[in-house]
């Protein structure tokens, strides 16, 4: 755990919105859970199933006659059927508390992701996207970049009126 808050803790100013949107090593992580706790699920949940067929099977079996040297036995079709559904009933449970614990965590992943994303895109546009170069002209009036074809920002300030605010 305390490796997954120093991941956090290493800042790489992003130099493109390629690299804004790349994923670190904690949200890998956190996929990576997600997805085991998953599998972990579905292999306790048949697990669950196999052991509990086996149960059924053998508690199903009743002693009828034991008076004699042998005893005899007989198969109670209601015991097997209740068991059967007991066990299934016990392993759909442990599926579904796995399966919900896997999207808490994928979801955590998710909002850690996109909240990263978010934060390194304005980041990216507050450091590069306000650079104006060649080609382009900033409006003075309201903080637009505008391409040196365009003759009237957005907010109708002219280029015109921009050059002769920004000369005097």
């Amino acid at each position: 755990m305390a490796n997954m808050f120093n991941e956090s803790q290493k800042h790489i100013t992003p130099t493109s919105l390629e690299d804004s949107v790349k994923t670190d090593r904690v949200i890998k992580n956190l996929w990576s859970w997600a997805s085991g706790l998953e599998t972990l699920g579905m292999i306790l949940f048949v697990a669950i199933i196999v052991i509990g067929v086996i149960t059924a099977v053998i508690s199903s079996f009743e002693v009828v006659n034991s008076y004699s040297y042998k005893s005899e036995y007989e198969f109670n079709w209601g015991m097997f059927f209740l068991k059967l559904i007991d066990c299934a009933l016990y392993a759909f449970i442990e599926y579904c508390a796995y399966h919900v614990i896997a999207l808490l965590v994928g979801s955590l992943a998710s909002i850690t992701q996109n909240t990263k994303a978010t934060a390194k895109i304005i980041e990216y546009n507050t450091l590069y996207k306000d650079k104006v170069n060649s080609n382009q002209w900033k409006c003075s009036k309201c903080g637009r970049l505008n391409e040196n074809y365009v003759g009237t920002c957005a907010c109708g300030n002219t280029k015109s009126q921009n050059n002769n605010t920004q000369n005097n």
